[in-house]
């Protein structure tokens, strides 16, 4: 059974973020290849933290911030260094494994979780 995921903008509005005239506004704004979020963003309708926490509830999955994160050498070579850069991809730790992926929305999000691999996502601030 598939399931269906609310639409990030519905999230918004729901949650009394946004306006449904905000979100007209910046759907017209929104270049291709732009992320919603990031025009939202930019015309200062939401906050950073609130776009964290739409994004970890209509994901499911935590958001991690890298500024002080403790890396682990080892694990980078988990990954091989070209499907890193490919799909912004970092190990961050070992407990099934986690990664850090910029957009989790992404085809190897889903096949990471097939394998057993615990996703977050960062937003490239």
């Amino acid at each position: 059974m598939k399931v269906q995921r609310k639409r990030l903008g519905d999230l918004l509005i729901e949650s009394g973020l946004i306006t449904s005239e905000q979100l007209e506004m910046a759907l017209q704004e929104k270049g291709e290849g732009q992320k919603l979020g990031d025009v939202l963003l930019q015309r200062g309708y939401i906050t950073e933290q609130q776009l964290i926490e739409a994004l970890e509830f209509q994901l499911g999955i935590p958001h991690v911030s890298l500024f002080r994160y403790p890396f682990d050498q080892k694990l980078m070579n988990l990954v091989p260094k070209e499907e890193a850069k490919r799909n912004l991809l970092i190990p961050l730790k070992k407990r099934g494994i986690s990664y850090s992926l910029r957009w989790p929305i992404q085809w190897i999000f889903m096949q990471l979780m097939t394998y057993g691999y615990l996703p977050v996502f960062t937003l490239n601030r």
